[in-house]
């Protein structure tokens, strides 16, 4: 957005009417080129920073348009592409499998025509060899015949046989063609029991592929809903910093036992114990360690007097106690038991009381 130019006011008659002038060009901004209600510029609406909503929700939206989306970590945008990669290859395997599947069709067609003409060929070939048949027949019934009608039946009888022969080798190479015609008939046969084969192990794999992406696809949703649960369920112990104590959760229901939340006025955690807000721990700072035994309070004095010990708590000798106390004593006899060896008529300048 450009800068908002607004003129100087020096004074005079006419300054409430410049001052209006002046709020109304700042409402004006504010309107078209802030919040976009009529943008007249045309300037590009376009973000700058980032949006930080402080734990709060983001209601009420129509589309959302972005590159990636990760909920809690998981990447919801790689598992859905990884559902649409296998539905590809879901497809393409069935696309392969409807290939095959017409190889298949078109190999049986072709094996149904060699069957056809092979049997063409072995009937031609039946045909051929009766012809031959009766050709070498006739050629025998001349033959005879020529003993009888002399040289006119012998040609004939040649040319009867010449027939004959040629009838048979046509016969030969029907029966040939035959053959021919069967093995191509077996191997188109094999060929189609093949792509049959190929075309079944396609769908087989085209099924596979897609039960795959159905899986993939549920585990994403799956995966999705746990995420969201999950950051529910956290919004809703954890509320974030509050300048003010929070009455109601992030989602506007009513607190939860246990439930946190930063007091950005105090710098401290507080706790919601069901009924009222507490500090959710007490700082370690000026506490008694139990192990140091007294030694790391800040004064022993004071804390002997605010004890009510006084000063007699820090004496170890009677003479000295004595002293203090203004009293005078010149011999004692103390009995004092060390071990079995017993310690009498001892002065009372040489006998020590330990400090309490």
């Amino acid at each position: 957005m450009a800068k908002i130019t607004l003129p100087s006011i020096g004074g005079g008659y006419a300054t409430t009417t410049q001052l209006n002038a002046a709020f109304t060009q700042i409402e004006d901004e504010f309107q078209n080129k802030v919040l976009y209600r009529n943008n007249t510029s045309a300037e590009s609406n376009v973000m700058e920073n980032d949006i930080d909503l402080n734990n709060n929700d983001l209601n009420n939206i129509g589309n959302v348009d972005c590159d990636t989306i990760t909920v809690a970590g998981v990447s919801l945008t790689a598992q859905v592409a990884a559902a649409a990669a296998s539905a590809s290859a879901a497809a393409a395997s069935a696309a392969a499998a409807a290939v095959s599947a017409s190889n298949a069709s078109s190999s049986a067609s072709t094996s149904t025509a060699s069957a056809t003409a092979a049997g063409t060929s072995a009937t031609n070939a039946a045909a051929s060899a009766a012809s031959a048949t009766a050709s070498a027949s006739t050629a025998t019934t001349q033959a005879a015949l020529a003993t009888t009608n002399g040289a006119t039946q012998v040609a004939l009888a040649t040319t009867q046989a010449t027939n004959a022969a040629t009838s048979a080798s046509a016969a030969s190479t029907s029966a040939s063609n035959a053959s021919t015609s069967a093995s191509n008939a077996s191997t188109s046969a094999t060929n189609a029991a093949s792509s049959n084969t190929s075309a079944t192990t396609q769908a087989t794999s085209a099924a596979t592929s897609a039960s795959s992406a159905g899986a993939a696809s549920a585990s994403a949703a799956a995966s999705a809903a746990l995420a969201l649960a999950a950051y529910d369920s956290f919004d809703d112990r954890y509320l974030g910093p509050y300048a003010t104590a929070p009455t109601v959760d992030n989602d506007g229901n009513p607190l939860i036992g246990g439930a946190l939340y930063f007091d950005s006025v105090g710098g401290a955690m507080k706790l919601w114990t069901g009924t009222v807000w507490v500090a959710a721990y007490v700082s370690g700072a000026g506490a008694l360690v139990a192990a140091n035994n007294l030694s790391d309070v800040a004064s022993a004095s004071t804390s002997r007097t605010n004890l009510g010990l006084g000063s007699l708590a820090v004496l170890n000798n009677v003479s000295t106690i004595l002293s203090v106390l203004n009293r005078s004593i010149t011999t004692i006899s103390v009995t004092l038991t060390n071990g079995n060896l017993p310690v009498t008529n001892r002065s009372l300048s040489t006998i020590n009381v330990p400090v309490i």
